[in-house]
Protein backbone atom coordinates (compact mmCIF):
# COMPACT_ATOMS: atom_id res chain seq x y z
CA UNK A 1 0.00 0.00 0.00
CA UNK A 2 0.78 3.75 -0.37
CA UNK A 3 2.03 5.57 2.36
CA UNK A 4 0.24 8.55 2.30
CA UNK A 5 1.29 11.94 1.43
CA UNK A 6 0.83 15.56 2.68
CA UNK A 7 -2.21 16.03 0.30
CA UNK A 8 -3.72 12.85 1.22
CA UNK A 9 -3.29 13.98 5.24
CA UNK A 10 -4.99 17.19 4.69
CA UNK A 11 -7.81 16.09 2.52
CA UNK A 12 -8.55 13.48 5.58
CA UNK A 13 -8.71 16.17 7.49
CA UNK A 14 -11.64 18.14 5.75
CA UNK A 15 -15.48 17.67 6.78
CA UNK A 16 -17.34 15.77 3.97
CA UNK A 17 -19.31 19.00 2.88
CA UNK A 18 -15.82 20.43 2.52
CA UNK A 19 -15.05 18.22 0.84
CA UNK A 20 -18.03 18.14 -1.58
CA UNK A 21 -17.45 21.95 -2.40
CA UNK A 22 -13.98 21.38 -3.26
CA UNK A 23 -15.02 18.61 -5.59
CA UNK A 24 -17.52 20.29 -7.45
CA UNK A 25 -15.03 23.47 -7.80
CA UNK A 26 -12.92 21.18 -9.00
CA UNK A 27 -14.45 19.61 -11.42
CA UNK A 28 -15.30 23.22 -12.77
CA UNK A 29 -12.08 23.95 -13.36
CA UNK A 30 -11.67 21.03 -15.47
CA UNK A 31 -14.33 21.44 -17.61
CA UNK A 32 -13.34 25.37 -18.12
CA UNK A 33 -9.37 23.52 -18.68
CA UNK A 34 -10.76 21.15 -21.44
CA UNK A 35 -12.27 24.06 -23.28
CA UNK A 36 -9.64 26.22 -22.92
CA UNK A 37 -7.65 23.53 -24.78
CA UNK A 38 -10.06 22.66 -26.98
CA UNK A 39 -10.23 26.43 -28.04
CA UNK A 40 -6.47 26.57 -27.90
CA UNK A 41 -6.24 29.21 -25.37
CA UNK A 42 -4.72 26.91 -22.26
CA UNK A 43 -1.08 27.16 -22.11
CA UNK A 44 0.10 24.98 -19.51
CA UNK A 45 -1.59 21.63 -20.12
CA UNK A 46 -0.38 19.65 -17.14
CA UNK A 47 -2.66 21.51 -15.41
CA UNK A 48 -5.59 19.31 -16.48
CA UNK A 49 -3.43 16.06 -14.94
CA UNK A 50 -3.11 17.82 -12.04
CA UNK A 51 -6.59 18.89 -11.42
CA UNK A 52 -7.63 15.05 -12.32
CA UNK A 53 -5.36 13.56 -9.86
CA UNK A 54 -6.84 16.35 -7.02
CA UNK A 55 -10.47 15.10 -8.43
CA UNK A 56 -9.35 11.41 -7.93
CA UNK A 57 -7.75 12.41 -3.88
CA UNK A 58 -10.97 14.27 -2.99
CA UNK A 59 -13.64 11.10 -4.45
CA UNK A 60 -11.06 8.98 -2.90
CA UNK A 61 -11.28 10.58 0.58
CA UNK A 62 -14.74 10.85 0.41
CA UNK A 63 -15.20 6.94 -0.15
CA UNK A 64 -12.48 6.67 2.04
CA UNK A 65 -14.74 8.68 5.32
CA UNK A 66 -18.25 7.03 4.04
CA UNK A 67 -16.28 3.57 4.42
CA UNK A 68 -15.75 4.60 7.83
CA UNK A 69 -19.19 5.47 8.71
CA UNK A 70 -20.00 2.38 7.41
CA UNK A 71 -18.24 0.31 9.59
CA UNK A 72 -19.25 1.99 12.42
CA UNK A 73 -23.30 0.72 11.96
Amino acid sequence: MAKATKKDVAMSEQSPAELKELLATKQADLIGYQKGLAQGELKNTGIIRTTRKEIARIKTALRMEELGKEGEK
